[in-house]
């Protein structure tokens, strides 16, 4: 098929690219920035989705949409709301209409396990507001949607807004890590190919007009999380908390406290080991040093 990802040269975005791209798909990455890496049946688009004419090259023949483009940054989106709305449900309206006008096979949503959620500053808000724009579009126009609410992604080429990454790169630089909280809180971490097969698997007429939660299979306290990096790195490495920020609650609480309304989960034959996963992480940014 080919297929549009939006925010393809994003951590998640080309992960998703270049694992569709390896089973026969045609990928079309639009993003703002071009990818380092692009392969043989890939192409890039530049542009953003308040720039039609660029956004009506991108969707040229195109068959189903990956939409991944957002402002995901939960500090910026609480310190730039309008900004954070604008660009999160307007763009993805703006996608909308036209997926609508082509009438395209399929429309994927990159939401999160804690769209529910009380926390998560305005991205929260507009993620949630997406899937009830993306509802209503199917029950109006017909439209065929899969709603993917991923978990806490982590891998090799995240950005330092990840927190693995940010939190293993803080070990390397400095032999300590600080934390907000006192570590009991449980996340489940879902390493990045791991999370680009299951969306392959969603492909399937199965998944069409569904939910779907996209995490790891193993629950990890944070200080065990902690622990655990410092023991690969050697043992060295000074570990503190600090009093928790309510703002950052939104990567503090397990998906589980909420109610996912007809949220599908699937679950890999092998999903990645974390430690193996953190490794691959240390590798990768030992690798840029």
């Amino acid at each position: 098929m080919r297929i549009l990802v939006t925010g393809g040269s994003g951590f998640l975005g080309k992960s998703i690219s270049d694992f569709f791209s390896k089973n026969g798909h045609e990928i079309i990455i639009f993003d703002k920035c071009k990818p380092q890496n692009l392969l043989d049946n890939q192409s890039f688009v530049k542009g953003d989705l308040f720039d039609e004419k660029s956004l009506e090259q991108a969707l040229k023949n195109v068959e189903i949409v990956l939409h991944f483009a957002a402002q995901a940054d939960i500090d910026y989106s609480e310190e730039n709301p309008e900004e954070t709305l604008e660009n999160n449900i307007q763009g993805t309206i703006n996608l909308l209409k036209k997926v609508k006008d082509l009438n395209l096979k399929r429309f994927f949503f990159s939401s999160s396990v804690y769209v529910n959620s009380k926390h998560g500053s305005f991205y929260g808000v507009s993620k949630q507001c997406c899937e009830k724009i993306i509802e209503e579009y199917s029950r109006r126009y017909g439209l065929d949607f899969t709603i993917l609410r991923y978990g806490s992604l982590y891998g090799p080429n995240a950005n330092e807004f990840n927190s693995i990454s940010s939190i293993i790169e803080s070990a390397l630089s400095t032999k300590s890590i600080e934390r907000s909280g006192d570590g009991e809180e449980i996340r489940e971490y879902v390493f990045i190919n791991d999370a680009a097969e299951m969306t392959y698997e969603t492909l399937s007429e199965d998944y069409k007009n569904k939910h779907v939660f996209i995490s790891g299979n193993q629950q990890i306290k944070v200080k065990d999380l902690l622990v655990m990096i410092n023991e690969i790195l050697g043992g060295d490495i000074k570990i503190s908390y600090k009093e928790k920020d309510n703002n950052q609650l939104h990567y503090g609480i397990t998906p589980y406290s909420y109610k996912i309304n007809s949220a599908k989960r699937i679950v890999l034959k092998n999903f990645t080991d974390l430690g193996d996963g953190l490794l691959q992480v240390i590798q990768g940014i030992s690798d840029k040093e």
